[in-house]
């Protein structure tokens, strides 16, 4: 463990101070939580709104490498394949179908 120092405005302090109590939490907390988001985005809390930081085509905030695999291997495990019956059949008895498939399977 390693013992950090810093220099906070008085004020930002006493109001920074005021909202972890509230929380239950730490200026521990607070530093170990900032350098988690910093190793996880790599970016300062923040920055995104002051226009700093990763940024897409049209100004929006990017994700980073890592979260954009995050969400890709998301999207994979919750995304089922094209539902459109080729039988000519319908929507609607395609998903009847496949749940009940499910309900069976479980069984």
């Amino acid at each position: 463990m390693a013992t950090i120092s810093a220099r906070v405005p008085d004020e930002v302090r006493r109001q920074g101070l005021s909202r972890l109590r509230a929380q239950g939490a730490t200026v521990s907390d607070l530093v170990n939580a900032a350098f988690d988001y910093l190793i996880q985005t790599g970016e300062l809390p923040g920055c995104a709104s002051k226009g700093q930081g990763r940024r897409g085509p049209l100004g929006a905030r990017a994700l980073s490498p890592a979260q954009a695999d995050e969400l890709r291997r998301s999207l994979e495990a919750t995304t089922f394949p094209d539902a459109a019956p080729a039988d000519g059949g319908n929507y609607k008895a395609t998903l009847v179908e496949g749940r009940r498939r499910d309900y069976e399977a479980l069984s």
